[in-house]
């Protein structure tokens, strides 16, 4: 062979090239001619050159044949446990050929040494590989930490919270832990801006009125639809402890797939799913002291509310005329109003004395708030939770037991709820998944109930004065007292309520062309029971030595 070769030619001694070739191009083809494709393709990349041969060039000699072949790698992709990961996307960089994991775990692509793999998965961290080899590649691919932060439900599905176009705020998990509350509303309050939550008053039970951006129809209610978990439900018979997230869809774009039902905006709660790893029991407890924080300023002085209210009567009237009655509990009387002076705190004179016709006159000085109320009401609130995930299957399952004292001294009102949930997934074959989710929560609460007219405040506010005591000497209930804790303080009326639910949703989901189409599913069974007890039992009280009376009848009928 000469130098005047025009072509390349291969022999066992020597690779004769052309003349005046550039260099690059003269090491390329020497290292293809030789064999050695990965260290040709390699420069070709990292020199930004590409091999161009015209027409009438060609390449003679025994090249490797398997310069420019695809070849078939294969793997396995596992989870950071070492579980299979099937589904998992396997595709080449920059290119359209694609490959799926089976149940194993294990993949096979046509590919080239040098190309890059890109390895997706829902719910972990994409990963990149080069190939180097034609030796199996085997990857690990960590699990996805979605932040709710960026992460946002949205009607049917999840957004990114960049590319939200409608009203939405969302809060997490972080707003309910380690916030003892009997409810999901109360610990809602103050957390997500323009969502007003109207209670009635305190009680535990009490359902509340979600407004958003303030009332959509004077008069006509205006509350968002709430959705438990896609069904419509209360939050109030639902734990905490169970909620991922809490959307609010606030205006028409975002609310638009629940047409008229979301009209007042839409409220989305979202209990969380088993996580994958292995098996994992966690407990909270908490112990709980409620105290009221801001008191009224209680006037207890007998003669001073006398005095009070004897000004606010008579100066109505033009100080024309005096009281007779303090509303209906107690008679006034001048005589009666003069010695009232003479009985101030600490005067060491008896409270109580009987007329020379057996009427109870009263000269006490009563704190009536300290009667009713206590200092301090305690409670407790206990979780529980299993849960554990694989690719294949999955189960989480909580439980909660929370109870909560009353404020009331005597016949309190007390309050106990029981939450069981349990929610499980199932991957019966690569393109179908079924998913279930069964909650059971009962609630019991006791209200005393007044059986006279009007609430325990109104008794309290027309008839608790406080130159009238709780009880005569001989151990009866004055009729002041009847009216109000004294009724309490006798302890056999009351409201017993009760509520229980139990709600099953079975659904699926099914997946075709490389999980392109989609088909959904559910069905939900909903039994809510509900049972309210009214106990009245005339309550038995004295305005004269040995004569009861009884307020609503004449007669205990117990």
């Amino acid at each position: 062979m000469t130098r005047k070769s025009t072509f390349i030619q291969q022999t066992k001694k020597r690779i004769c090239l052309k003349k005046g070739m550039d260099l690059p191009k003269s090491l390329f083809l020497f290292l293809v001619a030789s064999g050695i494709q990965t260290q040709a393709m390699a420069f070709a990349e990292t020199t930004d050159w590409r091999l161009k041969l015209a027409a009438s060039e060609k390449i003679t000699g025994r090249l490797n044949s398997t310069a420019f072949q695809q070849n078939t790698i294969r793997g396995k992709v596992v989870d950071g446990n070492g579980n299979a990961l099937s589904g998992v996307s396997v595709t080449l960089k920059g290119k359209n050929t694609a490959a799926v994991t089976n149940d194993d775990g294990v993949f096979e692509i046509q590919a080239q040494v040098g190309e890059t793999l890109v390895f997706s998965s829902v719910g972990h961290v994409s990963k990149e590989i080069t190939i180097n080899s034609l030796s199996p590649v085997n990857v690990v691919l960590a699990i996805a930490n979605e932040q709710l932060s960026e992460v946002v439900v949205v009607g049917y599905g999840k957004q990114k919270k960049a590319n939200l176009t409608g009203a939405v705020d969302q809060v997490g998990s972080e707003v309910f832990e380690n916030r003892p509350m009997p409810n999901v509303t109360q610990g809602l309050q103050g957390a997500i801006p323009n969502l007003n939550i109207n209670l009635a008053d305190g009680k535990p039970t009490r359902s509340a009125s979600y407004e958003i951006r303030g009332m959509g129809s004077i008069g006509q209610g205006g509350s968002a639809l709430i959705l438990i978990d896609g069904v419509e439900g209360d939050p109030a018979m639902l734990n905490p402890d169970d909620i991922e997230s809490v959307s609010v869809l606030k205006d028409a774009a975002s609310a638009a797939i629940y047409g008229a039902r979301g009209s007042f905006g839409v409220v989305l709660i979202t209990t969380k799913d088993p996580k994958k790893g292995k098996t994992s029991v966690n407990y909270t407890g908490n112990l709980i002291s409620k105290s009221a924080t801001v008191l009224p300023d209680m006037v207890t002085d007998g003669y001073l509310y006398t005095k009070m209210f004897l000004e606010a009567y008579s100066s109505y009237y033009d100080y024309s005329r005096l009281p007779t009655a303090f509303h209906r509990s107690y008679t006034f009387k001048q005589d009666w109003y003069d010695e009232m002076a003479n009985r101030r705190p600490g005067s060491g004179k008896p409270e109580v004395e009987v007329d020379a016709n057996g009427n109870y006159l009263y000269y006490a000085n009563t704190d009536w708030y300290n009667i009713l109320f206590k200092n301090q009401a305690w409670g407790n609130e206990h979780n529980l939770s299993v849960q554990g995930a694989t690719d294949k299957n999955g189960f989480i399952i909580s439980g909660r037991y929370y109870t909560q004292d009353g404020l009331y001294r005597y016949n309190s009102d007390d309050y106990s709820m029981y939450n069981l949930r349990a929610k499980g997934f199932a991957k019966i074959f690569d393109w179908l998944v079924v998913d279930n989710n069964t909650e059971l929560s009962q609630m019991n609460y006791f209200y005393p109930h007044r059986v006279g007219d009007g609430s325990v405040w109104y008794g309290l506010e027309g008839d608790s004065n406080p130159m009238i005591p709780m009880f005569n000497p001989d151990g009866t209930l004055t009729m002041g007292a009847a009216f109000s804790a004294g009724d309490l303080w006798y302890g056999k009326n009351g409201i017993t309520t009760k509520k229980r639910l139990l709600r099953n949703t079975t659904s699926f989901t099914s997946s075709f062309f490389n999980d392109v189409f989609r088909v959904k599913g559910d069905l939900t069974f909903r039994n809510a029971d509900g049972l309210e007890q009214v106990r009245r039992v005339p309550v038995p009280y004295s305005n004269k030595v040995g004569q009861i009376s009884y307020i609503g009848t004449e007669t205990n009928d117990l």
